[in-house]
């Protein structure tokens, strides 16, 4: 299972400004990495850090379509520098400064 959420580190002091501040019925809690860490490692999780990794423009690009609700069946849509544009994506919202969780076997 592969769970995305952002990162509030950044928008600490400007929470109400941040889109996902916006959609209380869908994001009821926001996660610094830190406090992730906390919460992965509570249920048995051990927290691990990650750079941008293959594959991440990919959920990126998704992430992006998505907010800005573009169909990408368009053709222009893939010809775009996603690895360029995600990488400035995640410079400004640090997604991929959130850990993630592998799990602990007995």
């Amino acid at each position: 299972m592969f769970i995305t959420t952002g990162n509030a580190r950044p928008w600490r002091n400007k929470l109400l400004d941040w889109s996902y501040g916006k959609c209380p019925d869908v994001h009821i809690s926001f996660y610094e990495p830190e406090t992730l860490k906390t919460c992965l490692n509570r249920v048995g999780f051990r927290d691990q850090d990650h750079e941008f990794a293959n594959g991440f423009a990919q959920i990126v690009k998704f992430k992006v379509l998505k907010t800005l609700r573009v169909n990408n069946m368009n053709g222009f849509i893939d010809i775009l520098p996603w690895g360029l544009i995600s990488r400035l994506v995640d410079a400004r919202h640090q997604v991929s400064n959130q850990p993630y969780g592998v799990a602990i076997e007995d």
